[in-house]
């Protein structure tokens, strides 16, 4: 028997294991064989499958012909126990894949950096990493400071872009931060969260009532019934009434610098992402300055004075910050990549695919370093090592909104010197 088969064997023993220890329920409609056909398999290696309301279900396996899929769509009861860790939440192809039936999938494929999320969903990469900065997007895994997104956060980020919309997203954020910091189980996407409007507040629906931003909760007075058109209409999409439920909040206004006397580094970030918002670019820059006066050099604020600085045009005073925030530390990868984009843009063409082979160094397979790298090489002349680049690309994220332009050069035969 080869190593290769035992491994197999030891692999299929461990999965009829763990499945004598579940109690699943099928849900939605499955994309890889009939439900069934699913129940038998189960059955046949010493699991169960029950319907959803039996409370000894542990694993809800929702199809991945049915994502995205909403918990509003579940009843308080089941919510509940998928947000106290009593009942795990699958989606289809991860069940397969626990169950060994499926190859695990490199990570890198399935997953999106801020850059390609902001690609995707037309939005400034900026507002990516505010979200997740505020809480709003919770990243699977973080290598160096650079923050991976998985699909249910993509839809998350889908729904969030829509708001942008309205000309009150920044307190519709402000609100949603609060939602998510009285949430149990905060680390549920947002695109999960099951709210709803009444006049101009936004609530959250619980198992217990209403949940307000401020953490209060309300009685539901609401007759429910079975009529699900009017569940439907009860429970709304933010993206469709923001501008009715939000009230405007005044801007923060400093005339005379000299006398701002920040208290804490917290109310220096607070205030400049007020000016943020309000695309006062200067005015934060200012703010993030003080803070670092004030509080001392930090890493994370170097890049968000260079994101500003680049943001105004300052392209030189921007490679300054970066490489500041490189400096402070060396494995800040967004930074790395930033300052090479920068770099690209000041025709600093060695210096670029120097920047970018350094993240690479630290990350190998950090995919929006390996799109800007083979651009660079392209600019230097160096086309086979582009075409590599475009390969590797290519390789590890298929489905990468870029992935289309990478596929067009790698139809270009590979010529040009090689280092």
């Amino acid at each position: 028997m080869t190593q290769t088969h035992m491994d197999d064997q030891d692999s299929n023993v461990s999965s009829v294991l763990w499945l004598q220890q579940r109690i699943l329920c099928l849900l939605g409609k499955l994309g890889g064989l009939a439900k069934r056909d699913a129940k038998a398999w189960v059955t046949q290696r010493g699991g169960q499958v029950l319907p959803l309301n039996d409370p000894r279900v542990t694993d809800i396996v929702v199809g991945d012909d049915s994502f995205p899929f909403n918990l509003r769509e579940l009843d308080d009861g089941v919510v509940a126990r998928i947000e106290s860790g009593a009942v795990r939440l699958w989606e289809e192809h991860e069940f397969w894949q626990q169950c060994g039936l499926l190859p695990l999938a490199s990570e890198t494929t399935r997953l999106y950096t801020p850059a390609m999320l902001a690609d995707l969903l037309k939005v400034p990469v900026r507002t990516v990493r505010r979200w997740h900065r505020l809480g709003l997007l919770h990243p699977v895994k973080e290598i160096c400071r650079l923050p991976y997104f998985d699909f249910q956060e993509l839809a998350a980020a889908r729904r969030l872009a829509s708001w942008l919309q309205t000309s009150s997203a920044e307190q519709v954020e402000q609100q949603l931060v609060k939602l998510t910091r009285v949430l149990p189980g905060a680390h549920r996407p947002l695109s999960q969260l099951p709210v709803i409007v009444r006049g101009t507040e936004v609530l959250l629906r619980q198992m217990s009532g209403l949940v307000d931003p401020n953490g209060q909760l309300r009685f539901d007075f609401e007759q429910w019934g079975d009529d699900e058109d009017r569940r439907d209409s009860q429970i709304l999409a933010f993206s469709d009434h923001v501008a009715e439920t939000v009230v405007g909040t005044p801007r923060l206004a400093i005339t005379d610098w000299s006398d701002f006397r920040p208290k804490s580094a917290d109310e220096c970030l607070q205030q400049a992402i007020e000016f943020e918002d309000a695309q006062d670019w200067q005015s934060a820059i200012n703010v993030y300055r003080a803070m670092q006066l004030a509080f001392g050099p930090s890493a994370d604020v170097c890049f968000q004075i260079g994101e500003l600085l680049y943001r105004t045009g300052e392209l030189a005073a921007a490679r300054e910050r970066y490489s500041m925030a490189i400096e402070l530390d060396s494995e800040f990868l967004e930074a790395r990549a930033n300052l090479g984009c920068v770099l690209l843009e000041l025709q600093q063409w060695d210096l670029a695919l120097a920047t970018f082979e350094g993240a690479l160094d630290l990350h190998p397979d950090y995919v929006d370093v390996l799109f800007h790298a083979a651009a660079a090489c392209e600019k230097l002349g160096r086309l086979a090592e582009a075409h590599d680049y475009w390969e590797r690309f290519v390789r590890l994220a298929p489905n990468s909104p870029w992935a289309q332009y990478a596929q067009a050069k790698l139809s270009i035969p590979p010529t040009g010197r090689r280092h």
